[in-house]
């Protein structure tokens, strides 16, 4: 069994109570992973929510084309990461590799949710973390695009990126 004290640590869990905690615990296992190990992939069922606690994880994203985009890092200790396990249609949208030597927490999506069912309280405190962190990686990611059509404008000094890809 996974300590409370472990589980707190956890930015997605901060703010919930002793028992809370405790209920929470008993459902998790730790897990390690290698260096260029793949934890899960991209459009697959997503399964199981991660918390880091050693390491650092690239959630990145496979577009068209073959092109690698990095979505996010995940390498403090207490990030959580795998939210699609608990919002539906339950799939992976990012792909999850190590970037080093990697230890998490996992539980299974399916047995938090039921948690957070049997204690609505605790589901609300949850879900409203859920979306702070998706609200805090979308706005890194559109701060990442914000500056790299800064740096493409500066590179073709044109401003719609929509004309050089359609040059002709």
């Amino acid at each position: 069994m996974i300590s409370i004290k472990d589980v707190k640590e956890a930015d997605l869990f901060r703010g919930l109570n002793a028992r809370q905690l405790q209920r929470l615990s008993k459902d998790f296992a730790e897990k390690s992973f290698q260096a260029g190990e793949v934890i899960f992939c991209q459009g697959e069922p997503a399964q199981k929510l991660y918390i880091l606690t050693e390491g650092e994880v690239t959630l990145g994203i496979k577009a068209k084309g073959e092109i690698d985009i990095t979505a996010y890092s995940a390498f403090k200790k207490g990030e959580v990461f795998g939210l699609p396990s608990l919002i539906k249609p339950y799939q992976n949208n990012v792909t999850a590799t190590c970037n080093k030597k990697t230890k998490v927490l996992c539980i299974h999506g399916e047995t938090l949710r039921k948690l957070m069912i049997d204690d609505s309280k605790m589901g609300m405190k949850i879900m409203n973390k859920i979306a702070e962190t998706y609200l805090n990686r979308l706005n890194s990611t559109r701060a990442m695009i914000t500056n790299l059509f800064k740096m493409f404008k500066f590179q073709t000094g044109k401003t719609k990126i929509m004309e050089t890809y359609y040059e002709t």
